[in-house]
């Protein structure tokens, strides 16, 4: 009986889809959680940048407005899975990027910005706090470290990127948790 049960499990899991998602995650990539709260920050911000560029506004209720989100959705979900796959090759190389390094970068971009005001002001629009922007910009920095590091970098993440073992579960991937065939519509 134990036996009809779980194999009665295992093919209703298969044909839901799978296993259903770990609490909070958008998607799993080699068994790192990419958490809902990344995914909705990419989102959110995306979003926000559009509705705050004054080009077109968008009716995110009509046909057109739900196919841009599902873009931005995918678009979000594909920098996440990106993300969450540089931060795996930075551990494997020893690649770390610090407080300390995100407080120098910070300046910097203060510095460009014209000064603390005004980069505060540029993360507002994007309907970013200087917290989350932290956040993804340790995603650039480390990035950026193992570029540096790696003159063949470009073609160790993209196959990085085709080897990795991601299952999705928000956005375009909410029934369909296989990745990529879940953002590219295939």
């Amino acid at each position: 009986m134990k036996r009809a049960l779980l194999i009665a499990f295992a093919a209703l899991a298969v044909a839901c889809g799978g296993p259903p998602a770990p609490a909070g995650a958008a998607a799993v990539v080699n068994g790192d959680v990419v958490t809902t709260g990344r995914y909705d920050l990419l989102v959110s911000s995306a979003r926000l940048r559009i509705e705050r560029s004054g080009v077109q506004r968008v009716d995110w209720d009509s046909a057109r407005g739900r196919t841009r989100l599902r873009e931005i959705q995918a678009q979000a979900l594909r920098l996440a899975v990106r993300n969450a796959v540089i931060e795996q090759l930075a551990r494997r190389g020893g690649v770390q990027v610090g407080g300390a390094d995100l407080d120098r970068a910070l300046t910097a971009l203060e510095g460009v910005s014209g000064g603390a005001q005004q980069l505060d002001q540029r993360l507002d629009m994007e309907g970013l706090t200087r917290d989350q922007y932290r956040t993804l910009l340790r995603d650039t920095l480390l990035d950026r470290e193992l570029r540096a590091g790696d003159e063949r970098y470009d073609q160790h993440l993209a196959d990085a990127l085709r080897r990795a073992g991601v299952r999705a579960y928000v956005g375009p991937c909410a029934s369909d948790h296989q990745y990529p065939r879940c953002v590219d519509g295939h």
